[in-house]
């Protein structure tokens, strides 16, 4: 709405704040506005609480209000302490019972005010116009109206806020679009929104009759009519997911008897016979023609499962054999290890040691390990001097 207005050039500075927006850029708005004399701020519900902005006269509420704390909160930007201010609300016809019978439970006085002809300026034709130069005005206009939609469709309050009653071409215009946008969420949830029986765009983009029995054709002569196609709007993220999901089971193949996947794969022999590619293995496994990359015969086998458990039992024999092998290289690495310290120790001559206990992990080949080299230090520990005669002896030699 900021962008839309700045382009029309109201001949005010414009100024937007909403929660999309950086923290050193809310607070640089915030000081431009408290500065600034004559300007208008385009803002969400982040500005109703919690922000001081001096000297606000007007206060105008384009949407309606959730519920009466938020219209009280919006007010009170303006009328500040001990100066004075004013406050317009616009209300949909579908909203103006439900509202004012909140406001009036809560004795909060409301008058209703008559717009001047004179002074009124309807700018609905400078939207369609701007929408239709800035493409990517008629981006954010149909996403926002789609937003908005959804918001009232999601609302608790259905006294106030009744997507049922909501006329979408009049409002779709308002927000200069010739058409209101595909909204799958109302589809899918059995709603029909109220449409409204007018022209479906404003003056210079005529509507879908051919102009027949018109009773302005001399005005109509000159005006190209044409239909304005409203863009495809993201998939909604339920139906994305499911469309997703749709995709991986169709991808995803199981095995079954005669090939892969939902279809049977037929050859045929030589004789022209039509056989299933395991019925022509076995035939091949009986006459000893074809064997796999093990050396072992591919036929002999009835079907896919008797072929795959075949399949298996040899995977989980080498499985096997392969842990085998990695344990008696582990056993075979400790050993070499060990005599290696052997050899360090002798070379260093002998002298006091540190040996931990092994893990659990490490197994009992580790245990065994640990108790004969507790062994062998034992001993060299006996062949050590004792007295303290034999200890001076071995040091002055040393």
């Amino acid at each position: 709405v900021s962008d839309a207005f700045s382009k029309l050039r109201p001949g005010v500075p414009l100024r937007c704040l909403h929660g999309h927006m950086k923290q050193m850029k809310r607070v640089a708005t915030y000081d431009y506005f408290s500065r600034t004399k004559e300007i208008v701020l385009f803002a969400t519900d982040v500005a109703s609480r919690g922000l001081d902005f001096p000297d606000v006269d007007w206060v105008i509420q384009f949407d309606c209000p959730d519920d009466v704390p938020t219209y009280i909160h919006r007010v009170g930007r303006t009328a500040r302490y001990l100066s004075g201010g004013r406050s317009l609300m616009l209300l949909l016809r579908s909203e103006r019972e439900g509202m004012l019978r909140r406001l009036a439970d809560r004795k909060i006085p409301i008058k209703e005010i008559k717009i001047n002809p004179q002074k009124h300026q309807d700018i609905t034709q400078s939207m369609v116009a701007l929408l239709a130069k800035w493409p990517e005005l008629k981006d954010f206009a149909q996403s926002g109206l789609t937003s908005y939609i959804k918001s009232v469709y999601l609302s608790p309050s259905k006294d106030v806020f009744d997507v049922k009653k909501m006329d979408l071409e009049e409002l779709s215009r308002s927000y200069g679009l010739a058409n209101p946008p595909k909204l799958r969420f109302l589809k899918k949830a059995g709603i029909e929104a109220a449409r409204g029986g007018g022209k479906a765009v404003a003056s210079g983009f005529g509507d879908d009759s051919d102009g027949e029995g018109s009773s302005d054709e001399g005005e109509d002569l000159l005006v190209v009519k044409r239909r304005e196609v409203p863009l495809e709007l993201s998939p909604e993220p339920e139906e994305e997911e499911e469309r997703r999901a749709a995709q991986a089971r169709r991808k995803r193949l199981k095995i079954r008897d005669g090939g892969l996947g939902t279809g049977k794969k037929v050859v045929f022999d030589d004789d022209g016979v039509a056989t299933t590619p395991f019925e022509r293995l076995t035939a091949a496994g009986k006459g000893g023609e074809e064997e796999d990359g093990d050396g072992e015969e591919e036929g002999g086998y009835r079907d896919a499962k008797e072929r795959f458990d075949a399949a298996r039992s040899r995977l989980r024999e080498g499985d096997v054999e392969d842990k085998r092998r990695v344990k008696e290289l582990q056993r075979e690495r400790k050993r070499d290890a060990k005599r290696k310290r052997r050899e360090a120790s002798a070379a260093r001559g002998a002298g006091p040691t540190l040996s931990l206990p092994p893990n659990e992990e490490d197994g009992e080949e580790s245990y065994e390990s640990y108790e004969e080299e507790e062994e062998e230090r034992g001993a060299r520990r006996a062949t050590l001097p004792t007295s303290i005669e034999d200890q001076e002896a071995l040091a002055l030699k040393l």
